[in-house]
């Protein structure tokens, strides 16, 4: 449900404003009011919904979690803290001075951006027919989770971690499941070869069809939803719905024009600040430095998020703190561990190793270790940890 509690409404000016309410956003919120007990704070969020989990989302669609235990905030969390939250979106941004998209202004001391980022489109005529889903929100879910009763032919776009939730969720809800992928292999480039390949018959066992190297090319349907999808190969296959998993981008079209940095993301240094001094980033929308390393990547990855705008929101309450929170992910794809540390940098070289039934993919860069995958037992997940940014050597 989406908030629509506002504390003290109607306020134009506000001394911490953020933009977006995902995991960056509220850590950032809830922080800087521990520290600052009386510092109005604004949140501008699209969505408007108070904090709830993505990790859960695959879940959610099958009915294992209910709607309500997505949600990490009780319903009165943002009034209980005093906290404004303002379903907009921003048209634009001047040093202290936001306009929202509905033409109100509001004044401002100090600025967060946290406004995640978006799915990437396949750019395809036919893409926002009924039964088409990004996967990226819980609007998205909630049309999952009410088309699937009904679906009978669901395909997947994507071989990353979004794919892996959902194949895990859908497989056992015995509908057809096609996987197109752009690659070689499921997971490719991110795991172990002969971990790919273990994977891929898993998915082969449960009944999953797989296309490789291959591309959706149309989208069709002639009601207003989706009946068939055709690939680059010729190939025409029945879609009830389909699910695109592709990749994310950074969300700050709201900064165009704006004299604040950006690349791929919004660019900070350690102290998640931006080349304003007025303003932070944190998240799926911010660029940051790794640590060991002279480059800087967007994680994209839950933890991140929430640690970051923690360490964000201290920053803007008056601390000093330095951001080297690394990014982890663990998936489950039919009870095979599969676990993501660190970001894998640019021109990052690869040594596979297998030890005891579990197979590592170690990304080396400058003879340092930079990231890790897992398939198999996470037990030696700590050590690997604790690895990365220093002087590489296998297990």
């Amino acid at each position: 449900m989406k908030n629509k509690t506002r504390y003290n409404k109607g306020v134009e000016k506000t001394k911490y404003l953020i933009v977006g309410n995902g995991p960056a956003g509220s850590s950032a919120a809830e922080v800087i009011r521990s520290r600052d007990p009386s510092g109005s704070i604004m949140i501008v969020d699209r969505e408007g919904e108070r904090l709830y989990s993505k990790l859960l989302l695959h879940k959610f669609i099958i009915g294992e979690v209910p709607e309500q235990r997505l949600y990490l905030h009780k319903e009165n969390w943002l009034r209980d803290h005093k906290i404004i939250l303002e379903t907009d979106g921003i048209d634009s941004i001047t040093a202290g001075v936001v306009k929202l998209k509905s033409g109100r202004e509001v004044k401002f001391e100090k600025i967060l951006f946290s406004s995640g980022a978006a799915a990437r489109k396949l750019g395809l005529e036919g893409e926002d027919l009924e039964g088409v889903y990004d996967f990226r929100n819980l609007a998205d879910a909630r049309g999952v989770e009410s088309g699937l009763g009904t679906a009978q032919n669901i395909s997947i776009v994507g071989g990353g971690l979004i794919s892996t939730d959902l194949i895990d969720a859908l497989v056992g809800t015995g509908k057809k499941i096609n996987l197109i992928l752009r690659d070689k292999e499921f997971l490719w480039g991110k795991v172990n070869e002969k971990a790919g390949r273990y994977l891929e018959q898993i998915l082969l066992d449960a009944g999953v069809i797989i296309f490789k190297e291959n591309e959706v090319s149309k989208v069709s349907g002639n009601t207003g939803k989706i009946e068939k999808i055709k690939l680059l190969s010729g190939e025409e296959i029945a879609s009830d719905m389909l699910l695109i998993a592709v990749g994310i981008v950074s969300n700050f079209d709201y900064l165009a024009g704006s004299q604040i940095e950006k690349n791929k993301g919004i660019l900070v240094d350690e102290y998640l600040q931006t080349s304003e001094d007025w303003t932070w980033a944190a998240g799926d929308v911010c660029e940051h430095p790794v640590q060991g390393f002279n480059e800087k990547i967007v994680s994209g990855n839950w933890l991140y998020a929430l640690e970051s705008g923690k360490i964000a929101g201290e920053n803007m309450a008056g601390e000093h703190k330095q951001c080297w929170s690394l990014p982890v992910s663990v998936k489950s794809l039919r009870g095979v561990s599969i676990g993501y540390y660190g970001d894998v940098l640019a021109e990052s070289e690869t040594v596979d190793a297998e030890k005891e039934d579990v197979f590592y993919r170690f990304f080396v860069k400058d003879s340092k270790l930079c990231s890790a995958s897992i398939v198999g037992s996470q037990k030696n997940s700590a050590v690997i940890r604790s690895a990365i940014g220093k002087e590489f050597s296998t297990l």
